[in-house]
């Protein structure tokens, strides 16, 4: 349809505009809003402040700011764009607050939602709730499910299939990370502090043995600082799977 030379009456301030003057509304039979851009905004934000007042809350009043600046709601200081995270879907493609603001009201927010950090971070990466984990903790006795050592605090999950496992205490989820969950590295680190010395002749003297990590006392069988591995059927009884040939070495299959 060809507007040009086109008006229509806006029934707020009564002018007769040209109907570039007005915004677009397809429910309405010509296609135009009801009233002209400058009523309707003056009406938004009069309906804003009526809002505001009636939540309580404070009117934020607009201001002027410089180039390659935005305004934090939160804060209320006009700080730099580059302080401001990215959001696709906003107009200016930055977040409503600054970034100092962003994490607080973030956290709020999942507090609010959640609970705390630790049950939103439960749900959202394990899908379990703070029930789940003290009931998983209570089926283990409250220690962690390697080592029985000391309570579990880690959930450990399978990076594969994203099974969750159970709770770890911090050495044991480190040390099945570090090794992949890869089973036979781990079955070859038993062997080898099980096996023969490669080195006897190189010993570190006690005064600087403390370096490392140690075993705590009465766990799994020897006691702390003891070379060879903490099976739990008493040292040197690990189990022995068939060797299958990889590269130059036999490993266990």
């Amino acid at each position: 349809m060809d507007d040009s030379g086109a008006v229509k009456r806006c029934p707020d301030c009564g002018e007769l505009k040209a109907v570039s003057e007005f915004g677009r509304n397809a429910r309405l039979a010509d296609g135009l809003a009801r009233y002209c851009k400058t009523c309707f905004r003056r009406r938004s934000q009069e309906s804003y402040r009526k809002r505001r007042a009636e939540q309580g809350k404070v009117v934020r009043e607009r201001v002027q700011v410089p180039e390659d600046h935005k305004f934090c709601p939160r804060c209320s200081e006009i700080k730099p764009r580059a302080d401001f995270g990215r959001n696709r879907t906003a107009k200016d493609g930055l977040t409503t607050y600054c970034k100092q603001c962003h994490t607080i009201v973030a956290r709020e927010n999942k507090a609010k939602n959640h609970g705390s950090e630790r049950s939103y971070l439960l749900r959202y990466r394990y899908g379990i709730t703070d029930d789940d984990f003290a009931r998983m903790l209570a089926r283990q006795g409250g220690l962690c499910a390697v080592c029985r050592a000391v309570p579990g605090t880690f959930v450990d999950h399978c990076h594969r299939t994203g099974q969750v496992r159970g709770v770890l205490c911090f050495n044991c989820n480190n040390g099945l990370g570090h090794f992949g969950d890869n089973t036979v590295l781990l079955e070859l680190a038993a062997l080898y502090l099980d096996g023969e010395l490669l080195w006897p002749e190189f010993v570190v003297l006690p005064e600087r043995r403390e370096g490392g990590p140690v075993a705590p006392r009465g766990v799994l069988g020897s006691a702390a600082g003891a070379c060879g591995s903490l099976s739990p059927y008493g040292r040197g009884a690990v189990r022995v799977v068939p060797a299958v040939q990889h590269g130059d070495r036999a490993v266990p299959g």
